[in-house]
């Protein structure tokens, strides 16, 4: 496993590729597609020894800040940013995260979505993949 210390700390999302194709693709209601290419969303990584918390949210919404604690490899419960619960998985592949999450209830009940994590230069770029669509996000250090 590679050194996954370089995913601690304070990340704020910078762009989205490939947004509005897979939103146009996978029939989001126009609320949420506002709602989410609008959102910039910010991650802090706490590790404290093999257990990861995420806090998660919208920057500039604190109603929006979400926080989850994992194992790698044990599953966990979790929610999308608009609230949405989800069963998710996180494993490591060197220094790469790769997360499994499935939606459970709503109008995506049991579809599935990959994302995947990995550290260039000073940015978190981030995969999100999803019935046969992906985009890409760009975070920085904050």
């Amino acid at each position: 496993m590679g050194d996954l210390s370089v995913f601690v700390g304070e990340w704020e999302e910078l762009k989205k590729d490939g947004f509005d194709e897979m939103a146009s693709a996978l029939g989001l209601p126009a609320d949420k597609i506002g709602m989410y290419k609008e959102a910039k969303t910010t991650i802090d990584y706490v590790l404290e020894g093999d257990t990861w918390k995420i806090n998660v949210g919208r920057k500039g919404d604190p109603a929006s800040a979400k926080t989850f604690k994992f194992k790698l490899g044990e599953g966990y419960e979790s929610a999308d940013l608009d609230g949405t619960p989800m069963q998710s998985l996180v494993k490591a592949d060197g220094p790469t995260l790769n997360e499994e999450h499935t939606f459970g209830e709503g109008r995506l009940k049991g579809a599935q979505m990959a994302i995947t994590r990995w550290i260039e230069g000073d940015n978190m770029m981030v995969k999100t993949a999803m019935c046969g669509h992906s985009m890409v996000s760009t975070y920085k250090r904050v």
